[in-house]
């Protein structure tokens, strides 16, 4: 049996180069066969759609909608969903 993992996906509830939200994109996703997803939504560099002047809090909890949202489906026996950050590179270089 194989697995296959789509390693780099975006969300429209964080990134603003996505089109299609995270609980749609996990139905896609499962009917096309994948075990599993990996959202990297983009956190810094103006690549995200959250708004410069909310609260360090709420800027937390909607960095973290599009994962929060990709595990709320009906979970299949094999389905998985990680997280991970998506940098640009110009501020991948201060870490």
């Amino acid at each position: 049996m194989g697995y296959k993992y789509e390693l780099h996906l975006h969300t429209s509830e964080v990134s603003r180069c996505a089109g299609c939200p995270a609980a749609n994109q996990v139905e896609i996703y499962r009917r096309l066969g994948y075990t599993g997803i990996c959202v990297t939504d983009h956190f810094f560099g103006g690549s995200n759609n959250i708004p410069p002047d909310v609260s360090w809090e709420e800027k937390i909890h909607r960095l973290a909608s599009g994962y929060e949202n990709a595990k709320k489906p009906p979970k299949a026996r094999s389905w998985m969903c990680f997280s991970a950050g998506s940098i640009p590179w110009a501020a991948a270089r201060i870490f």
